[in-house]
């Protein structure tokens, strides 16, 4: 999975020179919470948040533009990163959206939401089925063990994913699968 697969292309953008004004005008007339700032050529120079524009409107008595808002370094990614690229940049820094640049140019943004839409996609909640969580040792071939039962029943994995759970027994993970079956009872007795 890749940012250029859940990304948002048609981005609603300012240049420096907008007011903050105009500029929260754009986003609640686009519904967007953030806007990149970009220079000719459309070329990133910022972002800037929803609440950093009502900020500045409300302690300052002026209108400044929103190239004097930007406060910190501009964090982006390139179309072709990882999902999970996204989502750890994101994470470390302690932002909502991250713009996508390709050649020193916007191309998107990916926000939480665009994440949020991939976990529900690659969890399988749109697929239906039903969901089951296994515990298993951190070890080399833990999944296909838990597997052999699902195989054995010819049930079609919708989904997987698996993860160590904070605060989980030491030298676990916790897989959990959703499978295309209208029931697990014949499942869980084969598991445990």
């Amino acid at each position: 999975m890749f940012v250029h697969r859940w990304m948002t292309t048609q981005v609603v953008t300012v240049e420096p020179a907008v007011t903050a004004s105009e500029a929260l005008y754009r986003m609640e007339n686009r519904h967007v919470k953030r806007l990149p700032i970009v220079a000719e050529g459309d070329q990133p120079v910022g972002i800037v948040h929803r609440n950093d524009l009502i900020r500045a409107l409300f302690l300052q008595k002026e209108d400044p533009p929103v190239g004097e808002l930007v406060v910190r370094a501009l964090i982006t990614i390139a179309p072709d990163a990882p999902l999970e690229q996204a989502a750890l940049l994101m994470d470390e820094h302690g932002v909502a959206g991250l713009p996508v640049v390709e050649g020193g140019r916007l191309v998107g943004i990916i926000t939480e939401s665009d994440l949020f839409r991939a976990f529900v996609r690659v969890m399988g909640l749109l697929e239906g089925g039903q969901r089951i969580t296994i515990r298993v040792k951190d070890r080399p071939g833990a999944l296909l063990a838990a597997l052999e039962p699902i195989r054995s029943q010819q049930l079609n994995i919708i989904s997987v994913a698996s993860c160590k759970v904070p605060g989980g027994p030491p030298g676990t993970k916790e897989i959990t699968l959703r499978l295309q079956t209208p029931e697990l009872s014949l499942l869980v007795g084969d598991l445990l």
